[in-house]
């Protein structure tokens, strides 16, 4: 079996929505954590998994003869297809109820 071909773009694109994802992941556990100091260790891996998005951004321009930016919607659609949302929600909110979690540090 053949290993799948990606070009430079899509690997950048799936690069830049995994870091969204995980964006996504540690902005919900500071919600949902009532440890002070939790709130502000997963606040802080959040502020990190944006910077890997703008790191990987510039690589983007760097590398390839179109830039990759991802916004909120186009990364939504990725993390939609890529990952799960309503395991993280005890109340089983769809991914469409659980993304303004997520909206809310991207705008």
């Amino acid at each position: 079996m053949q290993p799948a071909e990606f070009d430079m773009e899509e690997v950048l694109s799936v690069a830049i929505a995994t870091e969204w994802e995980g964006y996504a992941f540690y902005r919900t556990m500071a919600d949902r954590t009532s440890s002070p100091l939790g709130k502000e260790m997963f606040n802080r891996l959040a502020e990190e998994e944006v910077e890997h998005v703008h790191v990987l951004e510039q690589v983007s321009c760097a590398y390839t003869d179109n830039c990759v930016y991802m916004d909120y919607d186009t990364a939504l659609e990725y993390i939609e297809c890529e990952v799960d949302l309503d395991e993280m929600d005890e109340e089983g909110a769809t991914c469409t109820e659980t993304a303004p979690i997520f909206k809310r540090g991207v705008e």
